[in-house]
């Protein structure tokens, strides 16, 4: 260390010696340069760089990157884009989550503001665009109407038949129904259910509770339903011809012939019985109760909407649920069964 700093001390004393010629020797001058330099005239001077002149934060500025492309900066927001954000933020925002919301049924708003909304006007039009087809009103109850003519996938019988009904909340669509219907149109069909299952009379749509557990066997359960059945009967055709003018006898005369014939294993008890006429259509209500012989602590209720539509067709409407346990939502559910054109 000290001989370190004899020698710097040696070479401080040397003439011409300067500590910039130590890191830059090109840059080192002599006395006499340094003394001509100072003698030039202004006019031989280089003249003294220009100050680099400010450019805009606005402006572009392109570059040339490590791996040889050409970027340009962005543009740098200005203070009014920036002092905006907030309420261009709020805007959209708006904008996108209320559709979505009202589409997504989010919290139940629409069924709250738009199928039940307090306003008859606003209800009417969602009326009249079958929105609550889509969407159940305020109570979870939705309206199910059948399919038009043209998506029809079975052979049309003479007389066509469109009805509409109230679903139950938390009611589901029967799916092996469906499945089953395909296959009267594809009887190749790979995913086939067993023939012996089955009944050679499908009904044309069913639904059921969601996740319905039977309280003794702890299964799903299949004795609550909505079931609604087509049957094409040769003409001339009559339902109150058939089964008679008095309501009275006609629902014993169904509960004791087509419900719970002899040897069925079922035994049916008439409670009420009604008939009315609406848009010149006949239909036959009647409420009962159905015991089984096999199982004396099973007992269901149900009730039964029955009506003719022109002189070839029957259609048949059917509410089940355990006895005790059939709640208003069904009863509703089978007032509001209707033969619409």
């Amino acid at each position: 260390m000290l001989f370190s700093l004899l020698i710097f001390s040696v070479l401080m004393c040397c003439e011409g010696f300067t500590p910039l010629s130590l890191t830059c020797p090109h840059r080192r001058l002599s006395r006499t340069s340094l003394a001509s330099t100072e003698n030039d005239s202004p006019e031989s001077l280089p003249p003294p760089p220009q100050a680099p002149t400010p450019t805009s934060t606005t402006d572009d500025y392109k570059y040339i990157s490590a791996q040889g492309f050409e970027v340009v900066r962005p543009v740098t927001p200005s203070a009014a884009a920036i002092n905006s954000l907030p309420r261009r933020l709020l805007i959209t925002t708006v904008f996108l989550t209320i559709p979505l919301s009202l589409a997504s049924n989010f919290l139940g708003l629409t069924s709250k503001l738009i199928i039940s909304s307090p306003i008859h006007a606003v209800s009417s039009l969602a009326s009249s665009l079958n929105l609550q087809e889509l969407f159940p009103d305020s109570s979870g109850y939705k309206i199910y109407k059948s399919p038009p003519r043209s998506s029809q996938p079975l052979p049309k019988p003479r007389t066509f038949v469109r009805y509409s009904l109230l679903v139950p909340p938390n009611f589901v669509q029967d799916p092996a129904i469906l499945l089953a219907r395909s296959q009267l149109t594809d009887p190749n069909r790979e995913m086939k259910m067993s023939r012996s299952g089955t009944s050679n009379l499908i009904p044309d749509v069913a639904w059921g509770p969601m996740g319905k557990i039977d309280p003794v066997t702890r299964k799903s359960s299949s004795d609550t339903n909505i079931s609604v059945i087509k049957n094409v009967i040769g003409a001339p055709f009559s339902l109150s011809k058939t089964i008679g003018e008095d309501p009275l006898l006609a629902g014993q005369s169904i509960l004791m012939n087509l419900l719970c014939p002899l040897n069925s294993g079922r035994e049916g008890t008439l409670i009420t019985s009604s008939k009315k006429v609406i848009d010149n259509v006949e239909y036959y209500i009647i409420e009962y109760v159905i015991k089984f012989t096999q199982d004396e602590n099973k007992q269901l209720r149900a009730i039964s909407v029955l009506a003719g539509v022109g002189d070839d067709t029957l259609v048949t409407y059917t509410a089940v649920g355990r006895e005790g346990e059939f709640s208003t939502s069904l009863r509703r559910s089978a007032e509001s069964f209707t033969i619409i054109s």
